[in-house]
Order: structure tokens, then C-alpha cells, then sequence
């Protein structure tokens, strides 16, 4: 009994002061790059702000004039911890070498005097020439098989004093046709191992020398920085498909990089974790709970078509391109990827208008039907066709309005609390539309139910939009109930914000939009200011790369809650630029297309071709992802003053 109580304490303790991580990371410190003289680290925790020597752990002096080398703080908090410290630097010269859920770990590069080790980058040409090498590696190998193994790099290494480990991965047609790690070695030599390793892993169908044309080579390079997760991290759903996951005990390891997101499907955290240890590492059952998960930063790079070199972030390949500034170009740039998403949708509709939830590339099939997912869909297909004067794409969300009045309005069996959600989209569809015998039955309905349905932020925002936009068409009918609504969602926003609680994002975007329109309605700048409210919190929230965390206090983002507050600061005033470009472009980079297939079967790929991967640890494209970003998009395009395009 007493030794069980000290393991809660210590894992308690654990959670709250990040100790288990901290000693590991000093123990990697003084074992794999030892401190220098006069270097401090500084521990900017919740329940911890020490100034430590990097040597000794003991206390250093703010003014001794030694180098800052690392800063543990909160996610997001690099600057203001540097203020703390009187060191006002530029973010960009530091860099992140770890994070986990509720810190970060930044290392200061100036303490490096000679190259940088490569665990805080790998240049852009020397990604080239690296992929470069491998392919050379693989070709010479089928020349001479059994000789060319043992020939050395030929002076080709670089970084000869940085032993790293990396995995070369080879992708045909779809297909992972080999994947193998190399431990500890000069980079050269871990890359020309693993490529010839590559060519013939023993759990897949060999590679012939006629199929390197088509291959594409992708090659990860771990950080030798690999801490803990705790307990919180391990319990969390999301998965953080962007960095390399391990596990060891007893002589048995077992990795898993962002490359088996692409080829596997795993439940959550606990899932992954799980089979990491038992069918990865074949650690057995009465080991799993001893077995510590570590998780370590990747960078990944691989062969895109006609020899340029793509970037990865986790499982999602990208072209590095300069970003124009001009609004015009981003315009252009939106009206280009809104075709592709709505293209994409149409592609998901039957003859009779209705649309699976999601397209899977990894089992080449498809989700089941979501009636509220579907109707916000039509929305958003609405929308979009409107505004760009597209008469294919209107005609689409026609055909789908049709299908949902049938099944919704006319010969429904399906339960109020899934079906009135579902019409509450199904209206500001037909607004667009200008299907008013559909809405006329819609806002009927809604009325004799909403009071009933257990609350839900995201349902009440949208309610209290949808009867905002009644009440614009019908002189103030429904204005009570709209106010009620977003007074009702915004006090729930409150006392969650208040007390530090964690908050999915994307139940309080919409609540913006509807506080937006009281505020056109009635004219009091309190709705605006409760909408600016929202909106700021929010983009203090947004992530360096665009996207939006799932989470307060998260590293995970996906395409559907990203999406979500991408429609809502599109909307008017037109006040959030930066953030929305921002967000834009990263949904951008997970909106399928000729990089970020490479994994898809050939046959499938029309399926998903412009449609919005989930996140980096789940490649299906949901219609609602597409969706939110038709809606933002539309309103870009539009750029109206009135309380909404679509009306």
C-alpha cells in the first residue's frame, strides 16, 4: 500500500514539475554534448523558475555574463522568458530542440563555436545532396551488389564529427517498399547504409532496379535529444504525428517515425504506445507498464518530382515557396485552392446528392454519413459556388439541400438531437440557396426543439448565428433568442477562460461570428468587443507554422478546428490578416495534392486529390475540413459588408 502511494506521488509529481524530463535532459547533456564553461540553463516552469549552471545544476547569477544555452518554458513563451532574464533576443535565433504537452525546450546556437550540430538543422543544399547521395548509393548498388556495401562514403561526409541516426525510406507507387534506421554513425555512412538497407528490407517485397524510376526517397534525420512523455502525454488522444516516438527495455527497442503514420492508423496515444511496445519492440504484456515512451524531434525531407526537394512536416510533404504579400496574390492564391477543395467535394457526391463523411487513402474507402457534417457542407458548397459564380458547384449543394430536406424534413426517423444540428446548417444553406419553402419548414422545426437539446458550444453558436440571420430577414424575429444564445455561449467561454481550464478551440469560433452579427443588428459595441475578445484569444493561441492547437496547452492541430477559426477571422471587420494568412497557408499544406500523395494508392488518389488531410497522424479528408475552408475562402473572395455573403 505505502509503495503504491509513493509511485502516485512521484508521478504526480511528475506531471506537475516535469522532473523526470529535466534530469534526463541534464543526463543528456553531460553525456552526449558536454556544457561549457559559463553556460546557464534557465527553467521558466509554472511551479519552477531556476537559473541553473549547466555544470554543477547549482544556482547562476543573471549577471555573470555567461552564455544562455537553454530555456525550458511553456509553450509559446520563449520571448517573455528571455525578458525575464533581460535578454530581449530574436526568436529566430533560437532553436526548438523538444516539446511536450505544457513545455518547450529552446537552444541557444551561439554556444555551438564550429558547425552546428545537426539535431538543429540540416541545410537546404545539404538535403539535396543527400538525396542526391542515397540515390546514387541505391543505382550503384545494382551494379555492384556484393562489392558495393563495403566501399566507404569516398570522403563524401561532411559532418564526419556529428554521429547521428537517420532512416531512408523508399515509397513506389504508394506503397513503403522499405524502411531502415541507422544508428550512430557519420551522416554519410547512416545514409548509405540505410539506403542499400532500404532496397532490400526483409519485411517487404524486394526493389528492382527498374523501380528506382518511380521511387521517391525519403530520408529522417532523429535528434539525439530524446526525453520522457509523462503521464499526461501518454493519456491524451491526439497524436503528435511531426516527431519520432521510442521505446526500449531489456535489449529490445522499437521506433516509430512520422513515415508509419502514413501506412497505420492508430486510435490515440495510448494505442500507438502500446503497439510500439508489443508488435514493434516485442516487449511482452507484463512489461507495458514499466516501459517509459520517449519522444525526440525528426527532420524529414523527400524526392519530389523532376528532382526538387520537398520538406516534411511529420507525414506531410511541401514545397518551401516564398509567400507574396499582396493581398491580390492571396486572393488568387485562395480562389485556386477553394476550386481545388470544391472540386474535390463534388467528387464525393452521389447521383443522389449524398457524401461519406471522409475518404480514407490507407484502406481505399470511405466514412459513413454525418447528417450535421454534411448539411455545414452544403453551406459551405452554397457559399462557394455563390461568390465565385460557379453554377456546377450551386447545383451541387442543390442536389445535397434535396437529399437532406428528404431525409430531415420529410420522412425523418432520425433523432432530434442529431437532426436539428443538422438543420440548423441545412438553413443558412437554403438562405444562399434561395430555397424559401425549405426554410420556411426549417425555421419551424428548430423552434419547437432547440430549448430541449443538451448544450453544446458549437451548437448554440451556431444557433444563435442562424437566428441572427433570421432575424436580418424578418425585421427582428428571433433576435431574443440569438442574444440569449451568444450571451448563454460566451459566459460558458468565460468561466472556462478564467479558470485556465483546457478548451478545445473550435467550439468557440463560431460564437465570434454570431457575436459579430448582434453587434451589425443592434449596433452596441459590446458584441464587438466580446467578438474581439474571442477572436484575440484565439490567435494567441495560433502555432509559428498557421495552425491552431486542438488543445489549450496542445502541440496538435488538425485541418477541421484550424479550418473552423480560419472561417471565423475571415469574417467582417476584415481585422486579422496576418492570422489568417497564416492559417491559410497551413491548411494549404494539408490539402492533398501532387506532393502529399505519395503514400496514396494510384487509384485512389482522384479520391482525395484536394481535399484537407485530417492532421499529420490521420491521412483521411473529411468533407467538413473542406468545408470550413470553402467558407473562409468564400468570404475572402467576397469581401462584403453584408452581415453575411451568403445572404
Amino acid at each position: 500500500m505505502l509503495g503504491g502511494f509513493f509511485k502516485k506521488f512521484t508521478e504526480q509529481a511528475d506531471d506537475f514539475y516535469h522532473s523526470h524530463q529535466i534530469e534526463e535532459f541534464f543526463a543528456w547533456l553531460h553525456s552526449s554534448v558536454p556544457p561549457k564553461d559559463q553556460e546557464l540553463v534557465f527553467l521558466n516552469l509554472p511551479l519552477q523558475e531556476e537559473l541553473l549552471d549547466s555544470r554543477t545544476r547549482q544556482r547562476g547569477r543573471r549577471d555573470s555574463g555567461s552564455i544562455l544555452a537553454f530555456v525550458f518554458c511553456e509553450p509559446g513563451q520563449l520571448d517573455s522568458s528571455l525578458k525575464k532574464l533581460d535578454r530581449p533576443q530574436d526568436k529566430v535565433q533560437w532553436y526548438l530542440v523538444f516539446y511536450a504537452a505544457g513545455i518547450e525546450i529552446w537552444e541557444n546556437p551561439s554556444r555551438h563555436s564550429k558547425a552546428l550540430p545537426i539535431r538543429l538543422g540540416v541545410g537546404k543544399e545539404e538535403k539535396s545532396k543527400l538525396l542526391s547521395f542515397s540515390r546514387k548509393c541505391m543505382e550503384d548498388f545494382f551494379k555492384e551488389p556484393t562489392i558495393h556495401i563495403l566501399h566507404n562514403t569516398n570522403g563524401e561526409d561532411l559532418m564526419e564529427g556529428d554521429r547521428v541516426s537517420v532512416d531512408v525510406a523508399l515509397w513506389i507507387n504508394g506503397s513503403l517498399r522499405g524502411s531502415i534506421i541507422v544508428e550512430n554513425q557519420s551522416l554519410y555512412e547512416a545514409i548509405k547504409r540505410a539506403s542499400l538497407g532500404a532496397l532490400r528490407d526483409n519485411r517487404m517485397k524486394p526493389v528492382e532496379e527498374h523501380e528506382l524510376a518511380q521511387a521517391l526517397i525519403e530520408i529522417t534525420v532523429f535528434s539525439n535529444l530524446r526525453l520522457p512523455l509523462r503521464k499526461a502525454d501518454i493519456t491524451d488522444f491526439n497524436i503528435d504525428g511531426r516527431r519520432g516516438y521510442y521505446v526500449a527495455n531489456e535489449g529490445k527497442r522499437g521506433w516509430y517515425l512520422p513515415a508509419v503514420f502514413n501506412c497505420v492508423k492508430f486510435k490515440g496515444m495510448a494505442h500507438m504506445r502500446e503497439s510500439l511496445i508489443r508488435e514493434k519492440a516485442k516487449i511482452s504484456r507484463d512489461m507495458m507498464d514499466k516501459v517509459q515512451l520517449y519522444a525526440f524531434m525528426v527532420e524529414g525531407f523527400i524526392e519530389g518530382r523532376g528532382g526538387r526537394v520537398l520538406l516534411l512536416e511529420g507525414t506531410v510533404a511541401f514545397e518551401e515557396v516564398a509567400v507574396e504579400d499582396s493581398w491580390s496574390s492571396f486572393i488568387e492564391e485562395a480562389h485556386v485552392r477553394g476550386d481545388l477543395a470544391a472540386e474535390w467535394v463534388m467528387t464525393m457526391q452521389d447521383k443522389d446528392g449524398f457524401m461519406p463523411l471522409y475518404a480514407d487513402p490507407l484502406c481505399s474507402s470511405f466514412g459513413r454519413i454525418d447528417w450535421a457534417r454534411l448539411a455545414c457542407t452544403t453551406h459551405a458548397l452554397s457559399c462557394y459556388g455563390q461568390v465565385t459564380r460557379s453554377e456546377p458547384f450551386q447545383k451541387g449543394a442543390r442536389n445535397t439541400l434535396s437529399y437532406l430536406s428528404r431525409h430531415l424534413l420529410e420522412v425523418s426517423t432520425i433523432a432530434v438531437n442529431v437532426r436539428i444540428p443538422a438543420l440548423v446548417y441545412l438553413a443558412r444553406a437554403a438562405m444562399v440557396l434561395k430555397e424559401e419553402t425549405v426554410l420556411s419548414d426549417i425555421m419551424t422545426q428548430i423552434p419547437l426543439y432547440w430549448r430541449s437539446l443538451n448544450y453544446q458550444p458549437i451548437l448554440a453558436a451556431n444557433m444563435a448565428t442562424l437566428f441572427a440571420l433570421q432575424a436580418i430577414r424578418s425585421n427582428g424575429a428571433f433576435l431574443a433568442e440569438s442574444i440569449e444564445l451568444a450571451e448563454q455561449v460566451f459566459a460558458d467561454f468565460k468561466i472556462k477562460y478564467d479558470a485556465a481550464q483546457r478548451i478545445q478551440l473550435a467550439e468557440y469560433p463560431e460564437l465570434a461570428h454570431a457575436l459579430d452579427l448582434l453587434h451589425q443588428i443592434t449596433g452596441k459595441d459590446v458584441y464587438a468587443k466580446k467578438a474581439q475578445q474571442v477572436k484575440e484569444w484565439l490567435i494567441e493561441q495560433q502555432f509559428e507554422n498557421g495552425a491552431f492547437p486542438s488543445y489549450t496547452n496542445s502541440w496538435c492541430a488538425y485541418t477541421r478546428g484550424t479550418g473552423k477559426i480560419f472561417e471565423a477571422l475571415t469574417g467582417i471587420p476584415a481585422s486579422y490578416e496576418k492570422a489568417v494568412k497564416s492559417s491559410f497557408y497551413w491548411l494549404v499544406r494539408m490539402q492533398y495534392g501532387e506532393h502529399n500523395m505519395y503514400f496514396v494508392p494510384l487509384a485512389f488518389r482522384n479520391r482525395v486529390d484536394g481535399g484537407l488531410r485530417h492532421d499529420h497522424a490521420n491521412s483521411e479528408a473529411w468533407i467538413d475540413a473542406a468545408a470550413h475552408f470553402l467558407l473562409g475562402i468564400s468570404r475572402i473572395i467576397s469581401r462584403k459588408h453584408d452581415p453575411e455573403i451568403h445572404s
